[in-house]
């Protein structure tokens, strides 16, 4: 009797659906999406609530992800801001990732790549990020340090490698690549982003500014080694006069 009973429950066991099958839940969320839901949880009570209250047990109640698996991703809370502000200023790593073959193409690039970094400098996210620097809070400067290393810094860097490869290439000449790009950057977005910080209007559009600051530089851009020496002894002579 014993074994007709187990027979017909491994007979009916064998008919039903295999367990993977069986379940018509959701499937587990990959690595990806719950980086993602952390990343986005993190910047969005670091701006709503502050640092101070931007807390590992508030990001997990906010997106949803155990305290545990929160630290597979990151070892603390200023980890994670440091990844969430990285996160928004990752396109910057495009803007600037093609290379020109001839002078036309530089302006045309340059353009293009100064346009891409203000569209996210200037977004609604990193205005509000700016905004919030404004304020004096606990943790201020740390925040503010890694607002500039993953913003201000990097968006920097990336435009003077791009020029820096197109002097490589003799497409323009030599020059400071890393003061181009400092000086280009602040007249492109620092005026703009005063503006949003404060609710005024934009005094000029944005691709009419850019195309300015393009005709602005592109003389220093387009001196021959030669040149671009005499320029920087002159100006040092003038300096130390």
């Amino acid at each position: 009797m014993a074994k007709l009973s187990i027979l017909i429950y491994r007979n009916l066991m064998d008919k039903l659906p295999d367990s993977k099958t069986r379940s018509r839940g959701r499937p587990p969320a990959s690595s990806d999406e719950l980086k993602q839901k952390i990343i986005t949880a993190t910047l969005e009570l670091l701006l709503a609530e502050g640092y101070a209250k931007t807390t590992m047990d508030r990001i997990a109640k906010e997106s949803k992800v155990a305290k545990k698996t929160i630290y597979r991703f990151a070892e603390n809370r200023d980890a994670l801001i440091e990844q969430a502000l990285g996160n928004w200023s990752a396109a910057f790593k495009t803007a600037f990732i093609n290379d020109a073959n001839n002078q036309e193409q530089v302006t045309e690039l340059l353009q293009h790549g100064l346009a891409e970094i203000a569209t996210q400098v200037l977004s609604s996210t990193a205005v509000a990020m700016f905004k919030l620097l404004q304020a004096d809070f606990p943790g201020k400067n740390h925040l503010t340090d890694i607002y500039r290393e993953n913003g201000v810094m990097r968006g920097r860097q990336i435009l003077a490698d791009w020029l820096q490869r197109q002097t490589d290439k003799q497409l323009i000449g030599k020059c400071d690549a890393l003061e181009i790009s400092n000086l280009m950057l602040s007249m492109v977005i620092a005026e703009p982003l005063r503006e949003l910080a404060l609710g005024e209007p934009h005094a000029m559009p944005m691709d009419y500014r850019i195309a300015k600051a393009v005709r602005l530089f592109w003389p220093l851009l387009t001196t021959t080694p030669k040149d671009s020496d005499e320029i920087s002894e002159n100006a040092d002579l003038s300096s130390s006069e």
